[in-house]
């Protein structure tokens, strides 16, 4: 088997390995298959949770939260773990994605591939890339992995501002703020970050639907 076969096999199953992980990537960590790639995709290390009491924050605790900044804390921090999965899932998929339609699409360029291969393989192949298109514009991974990224920041910089009010209040320092107020904060950034997810998924199924209208339009003109 010359390379070029090789590079066609690999890129058929780079194009199906980033179709699975689009598709699934959207239930992480909410299902089986979205636990899989939550251990795949995610930190080696374990999160250390925060704990407040008298507005000093203490790290490492492994028992479960009681009061009410430390929850919202933790809260906060799975948030953020799963929108860093969610963004690792996506950038791996559009990745892959990417380099399944390239190498396709160059080998089917060359004459020496299309003599090599059947008339019937060479078609197949050039399907292949009209799949992995579609599935880029019905799954939109870049478009993912950027909204993830920025809600990833987003939330790092919310802890990394509650934290440093609560190092204030460690440190008596007049104007730090209460603790009910940095409790106000983190809920605050969390309901902006569902409501951010609310708009993308409406978005995303208006977008689904136009999809499906052109397919469709399209293979009645076919």
């Amino acid at each position: 088997m010359n390379a070029e076969i090789i590079a066609v096999v690999l890129s058929v199953v780079a194009i199906v390995l980033a179709t699975l992980v689009a598709a699934v990537a959207k239930q992480i960590p909410n299902s089986f298959i979205g636990s899989f790639l939550g251990n795949l995709f995610g930190e080696r290390e374990e999160r250390n949770e925060i704990r407040v009491h008298n507005g000093v924050v203490s790290k490492g605790s492994k028992e479960a939260p009681t009061d009410g900044l430390s929850i919202r804390f933790t809260e906060v921090r799975e948030v953020l773990g799963k929108q860093e999965i969610v963004s690792r899932a996506y950038r791996f998929a559009s990745s892959v994605l990417t380099f399944g339609q390239f190498i396709v699409g160059g080998l089917l360029a060359t004459s020496f591939l299309q003599e090599s291969l059947s008339k019937s393989l060479v078609g197949g192949l050039g399907l292949l890339v009209l799949v992995s298109s579609l599935v880029r514009q019905y799954y939109r991974p870049e478009v993912h992995a950027f909204r993830a990224r920025e809600k990833v920041a987003r939330l790092k910089a919310l802890v990394r501002k509650a934290e440093d009010q609560l190092f204030l209040i460690e440190e008596n320092v007049s104007d730090a703020l209460p603790r009910h107020k940095i409790l106000m904060m983190l809920t605050d950034g969390l309901n902006q970050i569902e409501e951010a997810e609310l708009r993308s998924a409406e978005q995303i199924d208006t977008d689904i639907q136009k999809t499906r209208k052109h397919l469709h339009e399209g293979s009645n003109t076919a």
